[in-house]
């Protein structure tokens, strides 16, 4: 099977039909004059809606007279000098949160005209006062959701806590957490992008593009999009909740970290949500991406785009994993794309928003705000580099994301963000507010049931956890108090799989992995990656050029090479959220790799490590509390070697190889004479794990993904990538453990020797939650 690399790096962007070539109606209008004499003082005139509804036809030019559709009279912009707002909660002020600039150039913002905002429709001056309007418009209203849940959460006085896990720190508002001062948002209206805007976490940016063939349609004329860009901010705001509260975390968390996994699912799918939050409407982007990229997006089942059978039924949900390659816009293909994923989880927001609505006789509004209010605690709770996961906590108790030190890579790599663990914190969040605690104001005197919860998630396929964990991941306490069970009854239309059943492709004459080293796409995606900060490391041994790359599919000295595995799903029920992690982990005691893990490798005799005891630091049996930190704890490289020694063949690390082996010297190691632990083959930091959406029964991804002979685009996210000493011996065996995991996995996340509860954190230093996969390979000249 041949497979093309194609490099496309995660951006936050919103791609996304035309329903149809239906006429809503048209509006006829005389146009309208943004005129400085016809508005008031602060004032300018603005689109209130993208064309495509404003106009009722979704046939409409790019070329369409949009002095037709403006607002009837002058809407109230700002009366600061420049587009730049201020942004408040409660009595606390954050002083130039966001900007509306003309691109990345512009050094800063336009400033007004005689007091007024009012300049011509289609020139870039109207496109960043449109921005800066809509903008507005949503962070006001979100800081609004967001503080009406602190006075859930903490009472009217915002100093008596209502129930004692909430995520949200007490002192979020003097604290300036919700908008830190140093966090300004930059928003470029006319950005240049072709085909696309970009939310960058990085600098905390906005860039809004423009059709690649009609220049005139520029996307921040399509509000919607505003609102979905602003919202990846907003998510990074609601993810760095307690960390921003926090004098003593430096570093943020975000939500998705590679071109496709289930975090920036997670991510894309709120964005959505955020455009219904703000308009009430259940369809993104008619006009920046509907019109001539037929890519807009359905936000609930009633939209008339979807496919026949999608419905607002417990059937007929947009269940995962069945819809995750979803396209409504051609639904005969599967693409892996985070935006079409997303839909789920769009789809359920506003089902939960409608559900609580009826439940609990709330307004729209209202509804909107306890949903945000979920997502909130949800995020916090997740994003927490502080790891106490609530104010409750004593600093020694680590709630989740293992402690403070580890924390990072917790959420990046070793238990990140996916579906399962959203979604759980959801319901927790859910349960808490509207039920177990019983905050009957939130639900005008009635409550939300536990057995409502788990059916709404059951009919989006997202009852994926077992209980709900309000005891978390602490190493010492994480198994006492309360653990809330799943009903097991409410599981109708979720499916959970044992990890066992994935396994290397065992069909006749299948190669057990795919490995890309062509030099021309390795060159590209190391370029790529470093640009965008994912790389920031590679082995002054590999030259810049890569010269050694032969682009032969083997692994061969001095390369840098992607390898995919060939995974296949053995069971009789699709799997999705699969991730593979090649990161260092307690697999090894002193040079040799333990053999007690499940996966029967190596023998004794082979030289693997036996079990030891359980409560013994440096014993195999026993699994590292803080990652690697403590004495006699050491974690080891994914990647071991074979040593022929005394006529005897055994499984070594790469140090006693080095130590024991005339063929290379400690001075030839790709860490260099220091660092032998990662001699001879390197897994690149940060690129140490690999996604896949989802694979079918009895099938491989690649065959789930791209049927029928369909394209096939391997992306960087889909391969982990490693480096080669240019001094290895051609003949070298390799024996690489990986470990892999899936978000309907049944026994990855939930321990059986606790009625299903969770997984300690610590525990994810070690084998037990994972399926282990060997990847063997001999280097090839």
């Amino acid at each position: 099977m041949t497979l093309a690399l194609t490099l496309v790096f995660l951006v936050s962007s919103c791609i996304g039909p035309v329903s149809d070539d239906t006429a809503l109606g048209k509006r006829q209008s005389t146009p309208k004059s943004n005129d400085p004499a016809n508005v008031g003082l602060y004032e300018s005139r603005v689109l209130e809606d993208n064309p495509i509804i404003l106009s009722g036809n979704y046939n409409l030019d790019h070329d369409y007279n949009l002095n037709l559709l403006l607002s009837s009279r002058g809407k109230f912009i700002t009366n600061s000098s420049t587009l730049t707002a201020d942004c408040s909660m409660g009595d606390e002020v954050v002083d130039s949160c966001f900007q509306v600039r003309k691109d990345s150039n512009a050094v800063s913002s336009i400033y007004y005209k005689n007091q007024k905002w009012a300049f011509p429709v289609g020139s870039d001056e109207f496109h960043q006062v449109l921005a800066y309007y809509h903008t507005y418009k949503i962070v006001n209203k979100f800081n609004s959701a967001l503080y009406s849940a602190m006075q859930t959460a903490y009472g009217p006085d915002l100093i008596s806590p209502q129930y004692t896990l909430s995520a949200l720190p007490q002192d979020l508002i003097s604290m300036h957490a919700f908008w830190p001062s140093e966090r300004s948002l930059r928003i470029y209206a006319v950005s240049g992008e072709l085909d696309n805007s970009v939310y960058q976490p990085a600098d905390f940016s906005i860039s809004y593009g423009e059709d690649r063939y009609y220049n005139t349609l520029k996307w921040v004329q399509d509000p919607t999009i505003i609102y979905h860009e602003t919202a990846h901010a907003l998510i990074h705001l609601m993810l760095n909740l307690r960390n921003n509260a926090s004098a003593g975390i430096s570093t943020r968390a975000d939500l998705g970290h590679l071109y496709y996994d289930e975090a920036g699912s997670i991510g894309e799918g709120i964005s959505d949500y955020f455009s219904y939050f703000i308009n009430g409407r259940n369809h993104l982007g008619e006009w920046a991406v509907g019109r001539y990229l037929n890519l807009s997006r359905p936000i609930d089942e009633d939209d008339p785009i979807h496919a026949l059978g999608i419905a607002k039924t417990p059937e007929g949900r947009l269940s995962y994993p069945n819809y995750l390659n979803y396209d409504p816009n051609n639904s005969s293909i599967k693409i892996e794309d985070v935006h079409n994923s997303g839909m789920i989880v769009s789809h359920y927001l506003i089902a939960l928003t409608e559900s609580l609505a009826e439940q609990c006789s709330l307004t729209t509004t209202t509804a909107q705000y306890a949903v945000v209010h979920i997502m909130a605690e949800a995020l916090a709770e997740l994003g927490d580099f502080t790891s106490q996961g609530n104010d409750s906590n004593i600093a020694e108790n680590y709630y989740i994301n293992h402690s403070p030190a580890h924390a990072p890579e917790w959420q990046r790599v070793a238990n990140p963000i996916n579906f399962r663990s959203f979604f759980q914190r959801m319901a927790k969040a859910t349960y808490m507010i509207f039920n177990d605690y019983g905050q009957s104001v939130a639900c005008n005197g009635s409550t939300y049931p536990k057995d409502k919860i788990e059916t709404l998630l059951d009919q989006y396929g997202l009852l994926l956890f077992k209980t709900y964990n309000e005891n978390g991941n602490d190493k010492d306490d994480g198994h006492d108090g309360t653990s809330t069970a799943v009903n097991v009854a409410n599981r109708l239309h979720t499916t959970l799989v044992a990890k066992d059943f994935v396994k290397l492709d065992p069909t006749q004459n299948a190669t057990p992995a795919f490995i890309f080293d062509k030099r021309s796409d390795m060159l590209g995606a190391v370029s790529d990656l470093r640009a965008s900060g994912q790389i920031t490391e590679v082995s002054p041994l590999i030259p810049d050029d890569l010269a050694y790359n032969n682009g032969n599919g083997k692994i061969s000295p001095g390369e840098i090479v992607g390898v995919m595995l060939n995974l296949y799903n053995d069971s009789n029920s699709p799997i999705a959220g699969v991730q593979v992690i090649a990161n260092k982990w307690d697999h090894v005691k002193s040079t040799a790799p333990c053999n007690n893990l499940g996966d029967n490798w190596p023998t004794i005799a082979e030289g693997g490590a036996a079990a030891g005891n359980s409560g013994t630091p440096g014993d195999c049996e026993y699994i590292s509390r803080e990652n690697g930190d403590e004495d006699e704890e050491d974690l080891g490289e994914a990647c071991f070697v074979q040593l022929n020694e005394d006529n005897a063949t055994k499984w070594v690390t790469q140090s006693e190889f080095v130590a024991n082996s005339a063929s290379i010297s400690p001075e030839q190691c790709l860490g260099g004479a220091n660092n032998t632990q990662s001699c001879l083959v390197r897994v690149i930091p940060n690129m140490d794990q690999a996604f896949y959406s989802k694979m079918d029964a009895k099938s491989t991804w690649t065959k789930t993904v791209f049927p029928n002979g369909q394209e096939q685009d391997i992306r960087t996210s889909h391969i982990i990538m490693m480096e080669t000493s240019p001094w290895i011996a051609p003949g070298t065996t390799f024996n690489c453990r990986f470990r892999l995991r899936f978000s309907n996995c049944e026994d990855c996340y939930s321990d059986a020797s606790y009625s299903g509860d969770d997984y300690l954190d610590y525990e994810y230093s070690g084998g037990k939650p994972f399926k282990i996969v060997h990847f063997q390979f001999i280097v090839i000249n």
